[in-house]
């Protein structure tokens, strides 16, 4: 089997190579490389320092080894496993896992990403708790979202097998403090921990990711090696040669210089759709804030999927506001195509006679990206060889970066999310936290204001 690959083409959102010769100069080029190496610096000082950790994980061998074993042994008590948490905690998770479906053979493996309680609760009723293994996850140790799915999935335990609940859940959080830390050691629970300096949405190489893409069968080893290809290079390689800085520097002139409000992700691939999910809050929380003067900045992340979304918002980023930047990926080499056949009887569809399905998705896919740069829309092109752990590894890892980098260069912080805080914050209030009984006053405003102008249908 020839190497897989990763390529990371930005001509089209350069002036030279922009079919309507829009889009970064070389010195406009040059000049964001040179902002970006200083962001590259600050995340060195910042890694050196040990505030920052996920730079470290591609490398995360001793880890890797436990979380394998462990995994490998319960998959031989467990036919499924649960995995109850939010945010970082679920989405990397659930981006392997899909982008790998039909190309490896995985063990069940089921996320609750939300606490609807139209979707949990019926779905909780239906897993045999015998042959599931639930996992808790929360780097904090204290999401109320995640606590609330563990209490209910605990009763349920206890009622069922007593004390033996403690041998079906396993613990992933911080490893010295926060509720689901004192539980794990009170308990005697089998736990794993989320190193402190590194943050939910960089989790995915941590026991958050490892641990149940491991249980499902997913080759985390090989996950890692694509993570650490790409980490060789964003290292070793010149800046004009270099995937993370190059990329970087493009992204960071749409996001600064030449600001656009929102990043459109064109996904060519149904199974790598949750990748997209995973960007958007990547992207969203880490770069979306005030910068030093308290001016807001940020990029709406938008996941589009192709060739489906072709016919329904291709329109607007074709004819309507130049305010956006694409971000084109696909895979080259397919499980699965077929050749099109009984087309050749009729003119009007005489040209898909004898192509493969393929043939027409690769087409759509190409004639987007030509239709939107013939506009002078910047456009990037993100292509894989496989749909394997070392793709997705390496992809995930690459954007890893570059959002850390894009951040530091424009004096962000690209690792806190305060705006987050502050409804959580306002959550526990409501539901009667006494720790944040002060902002009741708060709640009294809004509620105040809310329904003052209000229409209702009776159905």
């Amino acid at each position: 089997m020839s190497r897989n690959f990763l390529d990371i083409d930005v001509s089209f959102a350069l002036k030279k190579g922009n079919p309507a010769g829009r889009g970064l100069s070389d010195s406009e080029l040059r000049k964001s490389l040179g902002k970006i190496k200083k962001g590259m610096e600050k995340l060195t000082r910042l890694v050196d320092d040990g505030e920052v950790g996920f730079t470290s994980l591609p490398y995360y061998e001793n880890e890797l080894k436990k979380v394998t074993r462990i995994a490998s042994s319960l998959r031989r008590r467990y036919r499924r496993l649960v995995v109850l948490g939010i945010g970082g905690s679920a989405l990397g998770t659930k981006a392997v896992i899909e982008g790998l479906r039909g190309v490896r053979k995985m063990e069940e493996v089921t996320v609750f990403d939300n606490v609807d309680p139209e979707e949990f609760v019926p779905a909780l009723e239906e897993f045999p708790p015998g042959e599931t293994l639930f996992t808790v996850i929360s780097k904090s140790g204290g999401t109320a979202e995640t606590l609330a799915q563990y209490f209910l999935v605990l009763d349920l335990l206890k009622r069922r097998f007593k004390e033996g609940w403690k041998e079906r859940v396993v613990v992933i959080t911080d490893p010295k403090k926060g509720f689901l830390r004192e539980v794990a050691e009170k308990e005697g629970l089998l736990s794993f921990s989320v190193p402190p300096s590194v943050g939910g949405r960089f989790s995915v190489f941590t026991p958050v990711g490892l641990f149940p893409l491991s249980f499902a069968g997913v080759r985390v080893r090989k996950l890692l090696e694509g993570a650490r290809v790409v980490d060789g290079a964003f290292r070793t390689l010149p800046p004009e040669d270099n995937p993370v800085l190059l990329l970087a520097a493009v992204y960071r002139h749409f996001f600064s210089e030449a600001a656009k409000n929102a990043f459109v992700f064109f996904i060519y691939s149904s199974f790598l759709k949750r990748v997209g999910e995973w960007f958007c809050q990547l992207w969203g929380e880490s770069l979306g804030k005030r910068d030093g003067s308290g001016r807001p900045v940020g990029q709406i992340p938008v996941v589009v999927t192709g060739v489906t979304d072709q016919h329904s918002q291709l329109q607007l980023y074709a004819d309507g506001p130049d305010d956006k930047i694409y971000t084109f990926l696909r895979v080259v080499d397919r499980k699965r195509d077929r050749v099109i056949r009984g087309a050749g009887s009729d003119g009007r569809t005489s040209f898909l006679e004898g192509k493969r399905l393929g043939e027409l998705f690769d087409s759509e896919f190409d004639a987007t990206r030509y239709s939107l740069a013939g506009r002078g829309r910047p456009v990037v092109t993100i292509t894989g060889g496989r749909r394997d752990e070392d793709f997705i590894g390496g992809l995930l890892y690459l954007m890893q970066c570059v959002t850390a980098i894009v951040g530091l260069s424009c004096d962000l912080n690209p690792f806190d999310q305060p705006g987050v805080e502050e409804g959580k914050i306002l959550t526990k209030a409501m539901l009667g936290d006494a720790s944040h009984s002060s902002r009741m006053k708060d709640l009294e405003k809004f509620r105040k204001g809310e329904g003052r102008k209000k229409v209702r249908l009776e159905l």
